[in-house]
């Protein structure tokens, strides 16, 4: 018994470091304010940088288009890739969940559903596909651009530490890549 309130004690510290728990509810209601997607909207374009322990930078054109759409709490996210926009555009849509938490999902329209968070500036979703733990973070900049980024790595064979005495098990996962793109509002309306 006194092992697991150990866990528990250590696991709570952990989880305060990382989240700050005493503010974790009051800060998802202060930055989770609908009208905050009213920044996101327009068009924005860059050159996404796709990187790799073990291969040269890649360079790809990315467009973002974020737009409201006739269904309250629901917006287009359409992500595109390359020159060639109808081949390379992803036709996504954001769904609001729970604006209290800053929930939201990305509707891939083919089944899956991606669970985001509006957090500050930051809309944040992670998912685990085949073995591949993926993080992908938009960032609104103060500046007006908007930073894509994409963590990727294997979720199937973690680095298992810890777990003795009163440490929790702490499990770490190898990174296979990193994938950055710094966009530009390119429609008239200044947001």
């Amino acid at each position: 018994m006194a092992t697991n309130q150990g866990n528990y004690e250590s696991t709570n510290r952990i989880h305060s470091l990382l989240w700050q728990d005493d503010h974790l509810e009051s800060t998802f209601i202060t930055v989770s304010d609908s009208s905050k997607l009213s920044h996101w909207m327009g068009k924005w374009e860059g050159t996404l940088m796709i990187y790799s322990a073990t291969k040269p930078i890649k360079e790809v054109p990315m467009k973002i288009w974020n737009f409201e759409t006739d269904t309250i709490g629901t917006y287009g996210w359409y992500l595109i890739y390359g020159e060639d926009e109808e081949k390379g555009t992803r036709p996504y849509f954001l769904k609001t969940i729970s604006t209290e938490t800053g929930h939201y999902q990305v509707d891939e329209k083919n089944g899956i559903i991606l669970d985001s968070y509006l957090i500050g500036d930051k809309m944040i979703s992670t998912f685990d596909v085949q073995g591949s733990l993926i993080s992908s973070i938009y960032t609104l900049e103060t500046d007006g651009r908007m930073t894509f980024e994409i963590l990727f790595g294997k979720s199937d064979d973690p680095n298992i530490t810890g777990g003795k005495d009163d440490i929790p098990s702490v499990e770490s996962y190898k990174m296979g890549g990193y994938q950055k793109a710094v966009l530009q509002r390119v429609d008239e309306e200044d947001k």
